[in-house]
C-alpha cells in the first residue's frame, strides 16, 4: 500500500506473485503450522446441531480421547462440548488428519502457544472484488495459539464513470476513468475473464459437443485445438483456472437444459417425446413402485422390436455410467441376423429389491407389447413364446423379480407346468452365469487344498443328482465353515443350483445347451457403451448420449440388412467358436504347464527334504562313531600336571617343534599404526592345567581341551578367565588359528537349548569363515539335531559362564575329547576379535 499508480507496472505484479508463491510454499512447512491450520478450521464456524426447540448449539470444539485408540494413528478426535446424552444428534465432529500431531493439538486446545511463530512473516493473497468484504480472516498461520489474523480492508480511491445509451438497442458504452485519483495498490493478476474469452470458450464447448461434456473433454477435444490454435490455458491466462471454465460450461448447459440435468430435466424431455409418434419416442415411461422406487425405461423402438428374434436376454446393472441414485440396467441380446450384440433397452432404477425388479420386467413386457403389438413371452411357458431363457448373474432379487413378472404368463394347458411361486417357475428359464458363480469359489482358495479347490470350482459340471448328493456330503466332510456356508447358500436358495447344473434344471436339454453359460455378452456391452458415451454422467446426459448411440446402432442394423454388409463379417458362429477354442486351449495349456512345473518343484523339494534328513541321520551316526572312537583311544592316555600358586597350569610333554612355532608366532606384531601396543609374552605364561591334552601356543587360552573327571571346574574356569583377561589387558591380540568357536562347543547328546548363550551361525561364518566348519560366537550348532544355543547374551561375563558350563558337562562325562563334549577349542584370538567388534577395551559391554 502507500503507492500511486496510473499505468500498469510489471514490477509490482512480479512482487505480488513472488509473495504469493512464497506464501503457498511456507503455509504448512512445519508440523506446528499444520496443526494451527487444522485448529483454525475446527473453529471456523458454529456447531450446526439444533435441540428439540430448534435452537442452535452454542458449543465449541474440544479434544476428545478415543475409548479404544488401538489401531488408530491418533488418540484424539475433535467433538463439540455441547454434546450430551440428551442432545447428541448433529454436533460437529472432525477426525484429525495424519499429518497433524496430537501433542500440538493438546497445546492449542489448552490455550497454549506453539513454538515457531515468534517472528512474524509476510503473506500474500489476492481476494476477488465480489467477495472481498466477506473474507475477514487470513488463512495463513501467523499466530502460535491457532487464531487467525484479521484482514484489513483498504479503500482504493480510483474510480470510473460508465455512460450507456438510452436506446437499449445500442450495444455499447463509454467508460471514463477518473484521472485525478490513482490506484493505491499494485497491479493484480488477470483473473477476470473478458467477454471475448468467454464467447470463444463457449464456441469450443459447442464444437466439442455439449451433451456429456466436461472441462477435461472440452480442453482435450481436437476441435478446441483447431478453434484456439493451442490449449485453452495457453490461449488466455484466465482459462488456466478450471473453476472459470466450469462456470462457463455450467451456464451453457443451464441455457440448453433449463430444467436441469437430473430427473426434472428427464421428465421435461419425456413430455417432449410424448408429442412424437410412438415409433419415434425414446423415453417410454417413468414408474414409481409402492415402496417409492423409480423406474425409467428407454429404448429405440426399432431395437426393441428385435427382442422377438432373441433366444436369450442378458440383463445386468452397470454402475459407472451415471452419478446419483438412478443406475442403468441393460437388456442385451445377440442378434444372429447381423452377428452382433445389441442393447435393445435401458432401464434406470434407484433400487435393487425384488419388487423393483418385478416392476422393471413388467415395464419391459408392457413397452414391448405397446411398440411391437406382440407380447414378450417365454417359449417354455407360453404357446406364442419365442424367448428361450434369461441369463443373469447371481443376484437373488433380480432372478426372483423375473419370476414374479413372468409367472402370470404361464399357460399350464400348454406348458404342463403347475407351480405357484417365482422360485419354482424360474427353474424353467433362468440360467445363471458360471463366471459369477466361480467368483464365490475364488474366495475359498485359502482354506482348501489345490485338489479341493479344483473340485469346488467344477461343481457346475456334476452329471447326476447322485453326484450332487455326493458332492454335498463331501463338502460337509471337509468341516470348513466358510466352504459349508458357501454351499448352504446355493442349497437354501432352491433356484440357484438348477440354474447352474444341467441335471437339476427343468429347462429342455436343447434349450439349456443353446443358452450361453456366461453373461459375457451383456458384460461386454457395458464396456462398449461406456467407451462410446462416457461415464459418471448426469441422468439426462446419460440418457441423451445413450439415445444418440442407440439411434446409430439402429441405423447400422437397418443398413446391414439392406446391403448385406456386416459391421464385423468375422463374427459368425464358426469364427467365434474357433477363437474361443483357441483361447481356452491356450489357457488350458498354460494351466497344465503351471501344474507340471509345480509338480516338478514338489518332487525336487521332496527329494531335497529326504536328502537333508539322510544327511542328518548320517551326521548323527558319524558323531556317535567318533565319540566311540575317542572313548576307546582315550583309555590309554595319561597326563602329567602340577599346580602353581596362581591356579594356572603349565603344559608338560610339549614337543620342541610346537614350542618353536609358538615362540615365533608370539613375536609377531601388527603393522601400520595400531590403536594399542601389542607385547610379546614369555613362554612361562603358557597355560597348563588338569585336563589339558593339547599345548597352548598363545598367551591367554588358545587350545583348551578338557578330559573327563580330571577337570577341576573352578580352577579351570578361573585359569581360563585369568589368562584371557591378562592377554586383553596387555593389549595382545595375536592372529591365532581360527579353528574352534568363540566360547566352546556343547555336547549335543544332552539338552542344552535353554542353558547356552545365543548362537548366530551366519554372523560367525561371516566374521570367522575358518571357524570349525560352521563355528559360532558362543557355541557350536549341531546340524544333525537342529539344537542351537539360547539367544540374548551380549556380555563378556557370559563368555566365561559358557566356558564353565561346558567344563561342567565335560566333567560329568567319562571323556571330553575334541569335537564331542565340553570345550573343544577356545581361541583367545576369536574372543578378542569378538570383543573388539562388539565391546569396549576393558571387556565391558
Amino acid at each position: 500500500m502507500g503507492q500511486e499508480r496510473y499505468e500498469l507496472e510489471a514490477e509490482s505484479l512480479e512482487t505480488v506473485l513472488k509473495i504469493q508463491i512464497d506464501t503457498r510454499v511456507r503455509e504448512a512447512d512445519t508440523p506446528e503450522k499444520l496443526a494451527a491450520i487444522f485448529f483454525a478450521i475446527c473453529h471456523s464456524g458454529p456447531c450446526t446441531a439444533k435441540n428439540e426447540h430448534g435452537q442452535l448449539c452454542r458449543g465449541v470444539p474440544k479434544l476428545v480421547k478415543y475409548n479404544n485408540p488401538t489401531g488408530r494413528s491418533h488418540k484424539y478426535f475433535v467433538s463439540c462440548n455441547g454434546w450430551s446424552s440428551r442432545f447428541s444428534d448433529g454436533h460437529r465432529t472432525a477426525y484429525i488428519p495424519s499429518g497433524v500431531k496430537d501433542k500440538h493439538l493438546e497445546i492449542l486446545f489448552r490455550g497454549g502457544i506453539l513454538p515457531g511463530f515468534e517472528h512474524p512473516f509476510p503473506c500474500g493473497r489476492i481476494v476477488a472484488a465480489h467477495i472481498g468484504l466477506r473474507v475477514l480472516n487470513c488463512t495463513f498461520p501467523h499466530i502460535g495459539d491457532g487464531s487467525q489474523a484479521r484482514l484489513v480492508h483498504h479503500y482504493c480511491p480510483a474510480s470510473r464513470t460508465i455512460y450507456i445509451p438510452n436506446d437499449p438497442t445500442i450495444r455499447m458504452a463509454i467508460v471514463v476513468p477518473d484521472h485525478e485519483e490513482a490506484h493505491n495498490h499494485p497491479i493484480l493478476p488477470p483473473t477476470k475473464t473478458p467477454v471475448a474469452i468467454k464467447e470463444i470458450y463457449k464456441q469450443c464447448i459447442q464444437n466439442a459437443g455439449l451433451v456429456g461434456s466436461s472441462v477435461r473433454t472440452v480442453d482435450n477435444a481436437r476441435s478446441t485445438k483447431l478453434t484456439l490454435g493451442t490449449s485453452p490455458s495457453l490461449y488466455a491466462p484466465t482459462l488456466q483456472n478450471n473453476r472459470i471454465k466450469q462456470d462457463i460450461l455450467r451456464g451453457e448447459k443451464k441455457k440448453t437444459y433449463p430444467f436441469g440435468t437430473g430427473l426434472p430435466g428427464v421428465v421435461h424431455l419425456m413430455n417432449e417425446d410424448l408429442k412424437k409418434p410412438i415409433n419415434e419416442r425414446y423415453i417410454h415411461g417413468i414408474t414409481t413402485t409402492i415402496t417409492g422406487g423409480q423406474v425409467l425405461l428407454t429404448a429405440n423402438p426399432y431395437l426393441l422390436s428385435r427382442i422377438h428374434k432373441a433366444k436369450t436376454l442378458f440383463v445386468d446393472t452397470t454402475f459407472k455410467r451415471t452419478v446419483g441414485a438412478l443406475k442403468e440396467w441393460e437388456v442385451v441380446m445377440y442378434d444372429k441376423q447381423v452377428e452382433r450384440a445389441v442393447t435393445i433397452a435401458r432401464v434406470y432404477s434407484d433400487r435393487a429389491d425384488r419388487l423393483q425388479y418385478k416392476t422393471i420386467f413388467d415395464e419391459l413386457q408392457r413397452v414391448t407389447l405397446q411398440l411391437t403389438a406382440r407380447p414378450l413371452h417365454l417359449k417354455r411357458l407360453s404357446k406364442d413364446g419365442t424367448l428361450i431363457s434369461i441369463g443373469v448373474d447371481m443376484e437373488l432379487a433380480q432372478a426372483l423379480g423375473a419370476g414374479d413378472s413372468f409367472l402370470p404368463t404361464n399357460e399350464p394347458e400348454f406348458s404342463n407346468i403347475r407351480v405357484e411361486t417365482a422360485e419354482e417357475i424360474i427353474e424353467y428359464f433362468i440360467r445363471a452365469c458360471y463366471t459369477h458363480a466361480k467368483r464365490g469359489v475364488h474366495d475359498l482358495k485359502p482354506y482348501v487344498t489345490d485338489n479341493e479347490y479344483q473340485r469346488l470350482s467344477n461343481f457346475m459340471y456334476l452329471k447326476s443328482k447322485q453326484e450332487v448328493e455326493e458332492f454335498s456330503a463331501w463338502v460337509k466332510g471337509l468341516n470348513i465353515p466358510k466352504v459349508q456356508a458357501w454351499w448352504d447358500h446355493k442349497v437354501n436358495n432352491s433356484w440357484i443350483l438348477p440354474s447352474l447344473i444341467k441335471c437339476l434344471s427343468k429347462m429342455n436339454s436343447n434349450d439349456w445347451d443353446l443358452t450361453p453359460p456366461t453373461t459375457n455378452v451383456g458384460e461386454s456391452q457395458h464396456h462398449w457403451t461406456n467407451i462410446n458415451t462416457g461415464i459418471m454422467l448426469s441422468l439426462l446426459e446419460a440418457l441423451l448420449t445413450a439415445r444418440e448411440l442407440d439411434n446409430k446402432v439402429a441405423a447400422e442394423i437397418k443398413a446391414a440388412l439392406e446391403t448385406g454388409v456386416l459391421k464385423n463379417h468375422r463374427n459368425d458362429t464358426y469364427t467365434r467358436l474357433a477363437r474361443n477354442t483357441t483361447r481356452t486351449t491356450h489357457a488350458s495349456k498354460k494351466a497344465r504347464e503351471g501344474r507340471q512345473q509345480k509338480k516338478a518343484l514338489n518332487v525336487v523339494e521332496t527329494e531335497l527334504a529326504s536328502l537333508k534328513e539322510s544327511q542328518k541321520e548320517n551326521a548323527a551316526k558319524i558323531k556317535a562313531l567318533k565319540a566311540s572312537k575317542s572313548t576307546i583311544a582315550g583309555k590309554g592316555k595319561s597326563s602329567k600336571a602340577e599346580s602353581n600358586s596362581s591356579g594356572k597350569a603349565a603344559v608338560t610333554g610339549v614337543s620342541e617343534r610346537k614350542r618353536a612355532k609358538t615362540a615365533a608366532r608370539v613375536s609377531l606384531k601388527k603393522d601400520a599404526t595400531p590403536s594399542r601396543t601389542f607385547l610379546s609374552l614369555k613362554p612361562t605364561e603358557f597355560v597348563d592345567m588338569p585336563g589339558v591334552t593339547e599345548s597352548v601356543d598363545m598367551p591367554g587360552v588358545d587350545y583348551l581341551q578338557t578330559v573327563g573327571d580330571e577337570v577341576n571346574n573352578a580352577a579351570t574356569n578361573h585359569a581360563m578367565s585369568e589368562n584371557y583377561l591378562e592377554a586383553r589387558q596387555e593389549g595382545y591380540a595375536p592372529s591365532t588359528s581360527l579353528m574352534g568357536v568363540v566360547a566352546g562347543q556343547h555336547h549335543f547328546s544332552i539338552d542344552v537349548n535353554d542353558s547356552l548363550p545365543f548362537t548366530d551361525t551366519t554372523a560367525a561364518n561371516n566374521l570367522f569363515p575358518q571357524t570349525h566348519d560352521a563355528g559360532l560366537f558362543m557355541g557350536q550348532y549341531d546340524t544333525s539335531t537342529n539344537v542351537d544355543s539360547h539367544a540374548g547374551s551380549e556380555t563378556g561375563a557370559d563368555l566365561f559362564a559358557l566356558a564353565s558350563y561346558n567344563i561342567s558337562n565335560a566333567a560329568r562325562d567319562d571323556l571330553a575329547p575334541a569335537d564331542d563334549h565340553g570345550i573343544d577349542y577356545l581361541s583367545s584370538d576369536i574372543l578378542d576379535h569378538f570383543l573388539e567388534t562388539f565391546g569396549s577395551l576393558d571387556g565391558n559391554f
